[in-house]
């Protein structure tokens, strides 16, 4: 019995080891310790509202002042094409966005609509050929007008045996946007010598000026759309003691103007009618 007594007392001192240390079946665990060198810093957060990357942005950003081809370039990452409204421009390099619409800051939808400046591409009518009128030019020539000399000039002579008006047409095939011109007298004639210079595009006066030596006048109408346009010279002062000709009445660097792309390649058949 001696022995069983110290058996038992030997297996309670046991238990009690077992239970100062921790390894009873109930007693809880040590977490693992992450191996060295494992990154486990958790991801940032994405800022609230914004786009996956590759996903088209809530709002519309400027394009005014870029290039057409940037422009087009952001909007066609998102499959998006533009309506392009070209405008002739010459204060800006050709091709910069003017306007927008929408504008910067308003919702990015499919609908875009972008102003671009275009340099003009440009016809001299001394370089085209008349189409009718009551004749031609009496001559295509380099002329001066108050001092300053303009080279792709038409002249109509004037007489003092003469009241009828002059007219010249020209077929602008509806390619071109604007006519501009310097009429006038040329520096040669008559001191009272006056007449009246006007401009048709389809019939429809766009501009009408009465000059006299040393005083010219600057054209730049709208001819958008026109398929004629008609220049008319009417004399209607000669001078005091006419004898003869009078001078000349003058379109000085007589052009029209238009889009690249719209305008046709010049012709190599000669000017005149």
């Amino acid at each position: 019995m001696a022995g069983v007594g110290l058996l038992a007392a030997v297996a309670a001192v046991v238990a009690w080891a077992v239970l100062a240390r921790g390894g009873g079946a109930g007693a809880p665990r040590a977490s693992a310790v992450a191996p060295t060198g494992t990154d486990r810093t958790p991801l940032a957060a994405a800022p609230s509202g914004a786009a996956p990357s590759g996903a088209a942005p809530t709002m519309m950003p400027s394009f005014v002042g870029t290039s057409l081809s940037e422009a087009m370039g952001v909007l066609g990452q998102h499959g998006m094409t533009p309506t392009v409204t070209d405008t002739l421009d010459e204060s800006k390099p050709d091709g910069t966005v003017l306007t927008q619409d929408p504008q910067a800051g308003g919702p990015f939808r499919g609908a875009v609509t972008l102003t671009v400046a275009r340099a003009a591409a440009m016809t001299y009518l001394a370089d085209a050929k008349t189409v009718g009128g009551s004749t031609s030019p009496d001559s295509i020539e380099s002329v001066t007008l108050n001092g300053k000399t303009y080279a792709h000039s038409l002249s109509t002579s004037l007489s003092c045996y003469s009241d009828s008006t002059t007219n010249y047409d020209y077929d602008l095939g509806r390619h071109y946007r604007h006519f501009q011109a310097t009429v006038g007298l040329t520096d040669q004639s008559a001191s009272e010598a006056s007449v009246q210079m006007e401009v048709f595009a389809d019939g429809r006066k766009v501009a009408s000026n009465s000059v006299s030596l040393g005083s010219p006048a600057e054209v730049n109408v709208d001819i958008a759309g026109a398929l004629r346009l008609r220049l008319t010279v009417a004399q209607t002062k000669h001078g005091n003691n006419c004898s003869g000709e009078v001078g000349q009445a003058v379109w000085g660097d007589a052009r029209a103007l238009g889009v690249p792309g719209e305008v046709p390649l010049p012709s190599p058949s000669s000017p005149g009618g």
